[in-house]
């Protein structure tokens, strides 16, 4: 039984072994270091606007106390050090957050949220087909309308997927707030293993969406949930990384934390767009059938 057991695990882990490396191939043949790069310059816009977004949902639902003392908290555990120095920075160069002038912070963030984050949903979009090997024509008005109709589809979805995750946890008590190092001998052990499991769980779900609902052809949620998890177990080993680097600075300033932000965003794009390729790996293995076949039998994902 034992020998059976063992046997079982060795498999698996043979065949995760190779996933992970044709993954990795396909990475390295459709250039993923460059999408990550484009990913990670609309990313820098559109982070500022989707803080404000996150703020505004949680202010209307639950106050300016549990606001503050809650959600940005919670919303800091997912990046580097001084995020809520860069936001602010980013959204309104004030030393306030949120912002005394309530129509500069509404203007500045309808701009970047139209620059940033439709765009931002848009290129991803756009790199996990040209993963999938599928670009459509982006010629003719007609398919310019359309194409924009997807992006702002896929940017309100994306969007209502963190909604749930915002009320979600306003509504749940959170004994691990003021905690920010999960290498903290100080702090409760299990307190700091629970904020990582919920980064892990919140980042899997995000991933998992996009990589059923992205692709131009049909993938069930079971088919895209492995490479969902893969990405939030590696964002969050990214992140404490990220936590010992910066967090060993004397520099806190506002640049310094902005340089360290363009790491950061380089290095979860890069996972991204690694876990992409894994998914799409993942549905050829468990269909056991190549892109060839996918695209002559399996529906397009409209």
């Amino acid at each position: 039984m034992f020998r059976v057991i063992l046997f079982t695990i060795v498999r698996k882990f043979s065949i995760l072994g190779k996933l992970i490396f044709e993954a990795y191939k396909e990475w390295v043949k459709d250039k993923g270091t460059n999408l990550a790069t484009g990913l990670a310059f609309y990313q820098t816009l559109s982070i500022a606007p989707l803080v404000a977004f996150i703020y505004i949902i949680s202010l209307k639902t639950f106050g300016f106390q549990k606001t503050k003392e809650v959600i940005l908290p919670l919303i800091a555990d997912f990046f580097p050090p001084n995020f809520v120095d860069v936001i602010k920075f980013l959204l309104t160069r004030e030393k306030g957050f949120p912002p005394s002038n309530e129509s500069t912070f509404a203007g500045v963030t309808i701009v970047t949220f139209i620059l940033g984050t439709v765009n931002y949903f848009a290129q991803l979009k756009d790199s996990i087909e040209l993963i999938w090997g599928d670009i459509r024509d982006r010629f003719g008005v007609i398919e310019a309308i359309k194409r924009n109709y997807d992006d702002v589809k896929t940017t309100v979805s994306s969007l209502f997927v963190i909604a749930i995750f915002i009320m979600i946890n306003g509504i749940l008590p959170h004994p691990y707030l003021n905690n920010s190092s999960v290498f903290s001998f100080v702090n409760d052990f299990g307190i700091e293993l629970f904020k990582v499991l919920i980064q892990v769980f919140f980042i899997s779900v995000l991933y998992t969406f996009f990589f059923k609902s992205m692709p131009p052809y049909s993938v069930s949620i079971w088919e895209a949930l492995p490479a969902g998890i893969l990405g939030g177990v590696l964002q969050a080993i990214g992140r404490e990384i990220m936590i010992v680097i910066v967090g060993s600075e004397t520099d806190t300033s506002v640049t310094a934390s902005l340089l360290s932000f363009q790491l950061w965003f380089f290095y979860s794009n890069i996972v991204l767009m690694y876990t992409a390729e894994f998914s799409k790996v993942y549905v050829f293995y468990k269909r056991n059938t190549t892109l060839k076949n996918i695209k002559s039998f399996y529906p397009k994902n409209e």
